[in-house]
């Protein structure tokens, strides 16, 4: 890259607005986080675990980011000959963005199976995305290799553009797969739990193409301006779009629909009275009036359900706040 006639827009101004974004992004992860712990003290360890993973994993990834950035336009400054090959922070970034990716898929995929009771889609949905936590991780090591990023495109593009697929084909089968599933719960007469389906896709749809939007855009960027670093930009902000996507799905709970509810106690004029679908209470009875899956059968020795029970067998692993599936 020569230095007369150098062009910063395209190539270190489209990754500093990137990574402008992607911090931004990280700070509202760990805002997410924080309120995850205080909202929800109770909830699974291996759940904790996670959200752990996930910000440390995008805390390495932002760190990367900002010392490329550092490096490109500050100890690099003067010699944009030098851009031909990127810091080896920025190759390290794609190594932990190649892991958030799955790990928010891997939770959905989990959620419809714990939501749909069988495992082959989910199953699939793994396979898909441990396929691409693979195939980022022999990227991030090949780029390691310090290649010049026109001979990197080159030789391995074709692996950036299949993994970028696989991606946005693993989001759309997970959110029509959940929109598939929840649209069973709909019925005739029952207007607050029809809200509450309603709500609850409306989240999987915002969750899920959200990312596979990132997805597509980084790789249009990717195959028609390959030779810039708009593509470079779009890649350092999609593993925030996908933890965010993440914890938006846990944030979005209600901390008291978590807490193991009274079942002898059927009196509660604040759940009769309130306006809230996520609060209204039906009887077993109006329950198997819905439609609902005919593999759903609950137990005859719980005496009331509520909307909560959907509302956790969707965002949270069945087991708090709903009846028992019977055997």
């Amino acid at each position: 890259m020569s230095t007369l006639g150098f062009d910063p827009i395209p190539t270190i101004g489209a990754l500093q607005i990137g990574v402008f974004f992607a911090v931004c992004l990280f700070g509202a992860v760990t805002v997410q986080v924080a309120l995850y712990y205080t909202r929800f003290p109770s909830d699974p360890h291996v759940l904790k675990g996670l959200v752990v993973l996930v910000w440390f994993l995008d805390f390495g990834h932002t760190f990367a980011i900002c010392d490329a950035m550092y490096i490109m336009t500050v100890v690099q400054y003067g010699h944009p000959e030098l851009l031909e090959f990127v810091p080896d922070s920025l190759n390290a970034a794609i190594l932990l963005s190649g892991l958030v990716g799955p790990l928010q898929q891997g939770w959905f995929a989990y959620r419809l199976y714990r939501f749909s009771h069988s495992c082959y889609l989910p199953l699939f949905c793994v396979f898909l995305s441990t396929c691409r936590a693979g195939g980022s991780f022999a990227l991030g090591t090949i780029a390691l290799r310090r290649m010049p990023v026109l001979l990197f495109v080159e030789q391995w593009g074709w692996l950036v553009a299949v993994l970028l697929i696989v991606g946005v084909v693993t989001d759309i089968i997970l959110v029509f797969s959940l929109c598939f599933h929840l649209s069973a719960w709909r019925g005739d007469g029952f207007q607050r739990m029809n809200r509450l389906v309603n709500r609850l896709m409306q989240w999987s749809i915002e969750t899920g193409l959200i990312t596979s939007f990132g997805a597509v855009s980084l790789l249009i960027c990717f195959v028609t301006m390959p030779d810039n670093f708009y593509w470079i930009a779009i890649s350092v902000v999609l593993s925030k779009l996908y933890s965010n996507s993440l914890m938006f799905s846990l944030n979005t709970r209600k901390p008291e629909l978590h807490i193991e509810p009274d079942f002898k106690r059927r009196e509660s004029l604040q759940s009769l009275h309130s306006t809230d679908p996520l609060a209204t209470e039906f009887k077993v009875e109006d329950v198997r009036t819905l439609s609902c899956p005919a593999s759903v059968k609950w137990r005859s020795d719980r005496s009331s359900f509520s909307a909560v029970s959907l509302h956790n067998s969707y965002i949270f692993p069945p087991g708090e706040g709903m009846p028992p599936l019977a055997p």
